[in-house]
């Protein structure tokens, strides 16, 4: 159930970290709460309007923070780049930036907590920009947090006065799939992400809905454009197997959860309509969550006792093998070990690998301020690294990188960013890394 439910919130608030699947539901029962609490009682009306400008100021805030970092390392505004700094890695790209996350590992350097093993809090970035700077960003999203609860509270809680039992639940529930959506995109995701278009496309419907300005005929012509990308991520998904197909996939499933919702809190509906509308979000969904199933799979594996597993030790920088006791999934060892289940921390011979197979090869450049030396990387059997002499572009020293990984290697970024560490390249960025399949060479 768990998994399901991480599954679904993917959906809306896409993204590896677990723990904002527990934010979400905890979010919907304030907001049912706050219903209930003010259900007979007022209080004073804010207007959309500030809430709307903070959510703008927030994702303007995010969307600067990234322009800014690319343009001042000299990068291309379509660059993925992953970020090494204060022993954390995070990574961000031009549809789906991440910096404005540092906030939070802001906040949490203030009380002596500086790596997280378990999730992205955006520590990476930490010392690259001014402190102020994430204070003020922190300050922000609780302005935005706080008006988004005041609000449904006051203004939108008297659009649910004159609905019946069954619009109040979705109304609700759009409410805080939508808002919830928002502030999370605005520092996880950004202005060009999906789940901001597509949210504030549907928060324009629902005003116009209110308004009596449309028509229900969209919610046929919505379902026929669902219905035609559908075939097309299909379509993709069984000829050339990418992230378009998987990117169009999840973006068809967000809106048609967020059409369903719409049209079930309608005064009239139709409810084979509606069933319709459900079934074919469920079958977005199962195309848009290919990489939720493969981690279910993989968490089920069960390690029988005295099967040896590797894992990697953020401690001593080492890939080791651990010999199991007992009988457990890899779910379970994954916790013990403090691991998010999400990076494949796991790799056991035999199960979920094969390490006499072919290596895999992964080419990138490192961008770092100062110079490397060539071949600087020691080769283990798990990783073997190539890289040529450094060159100075403007502001910073850029190599050239390819690396052999050993399919058995878990937690391979995290690997990497250690094998950097020991050589004292502790800030860095790995830009646009390629994969090539080696199977045929």
């Amino acid at each position: 159930m768990l998994d399901i439910a991480h599954s679904f919130v993917n959906i809306f608030a896409g993204g590896r970290s677990e723990i904002k699947t527990l934010l979400f539901f905890l979010y919907l029962l304030l907001i049912i709460s706050i219903y209930y609490i003010f259900k007979k009682n007022s209080i004073k009306n804010i207007k959309w309007i500030y809430f709307g400008l903070s959510l703008v100021a927030m994702y303007i805030y995010g969307f600067i923070l990234h322009i800014y970092y690319i343009v001042n390392n000299n990068l291309n505004i379509t660059d993925f780049v992953i970020t090494g700094n204060n022993g954390e890695i995070s990574s961000s790209v031009f549809s789906h930036t991440h910096i404005a996350k540092a906030f939070i590992g802001q906040i949490f350097s203030l009380f002596g907590k500086n790596q997280f093993h378990t999730t992205d809090a955006g520590s990476a970035y930490i010392g690259i920009f001014p402190n102020y700077l994430f204070l003020f960003g922190s300050l922000l999203l609780i302005i935005l947090i706080i008006q988004s609860i005041y609000y449904f509270g006051s203004s939108y809680k008297k659009i649910l006065d004159h609905k019946n039992n069954r619009q109040k639940i979705f109304l609700i529930i759009g409410y805080s799939l939508v808002s919830f959506s928002l502030i999370k995109t605005s520092i996880d995701g950004g202005l060009f992400n999906p789940s901001f278009i597509l949210g504030i496309i549907f928060v324009y419907l629902f005003i116009l809905r209110e308004k009596g300005k449309l028509s229900t005929n969209y919610y046929y012509i919505a379902s026929l454009i669902g219905i035609i990308l559908l075939f097309v991520s299909l379509y993709l998904d069984t000829t050339i197997y990418n992230k378009l197909s998987l990117g169009l996939a999840s973006t068809v499933s967000l809106f048609l959860l967020y059409t369903f919702v719409l049209y079930a809190s309608e005064s009239k509906i139709r409810l084979q309509f509606l069933f319709s509308i459900l079934m074919l979000f469920m079958l977005s969904w199962w195309q848009a969550s290919p990489r939720d199933r493969d981690i279910h799979d993989y968490s089920s594996i069960l390690i029988q006792s005295g099967q040896e597993v590797y894992f990697y030790n953020e401690n001593k920088k080492e890939i080791e093998l651990l010999k199991v006791d007992h009988t457990e999934s890899i779910a379970q060892l994954s916790k013990q070990l403090n691991k998010n289940i999400t990076y494949t921390p796991i790799s056991s011979p035999g199960l979920n690998c094969m390490k006499n197979s072919k290596p895999s090869n992964i080419s990138f450049t490192l961008v770092t301020y100062y110079p490397i030396s060539k071949n600087i990387l020691t080769p283990s059997r798990f990783l073997e690294f190539k890289n040529n002499e450094s060159i100075f572009v403007k502001s910073n020293w850029r190599t050239d990188f390819n690396a052999w990984i050993n399919p058995c290697t878990p937690e391979l970024l995290s690997v990497v960013d250690g094998e950097l560490q020991k050589k004292n390249i502790n800030t860095y960025m790995i830009v646009n890394p390629t994969s090539y399949d080696t199977t045929n060479n």
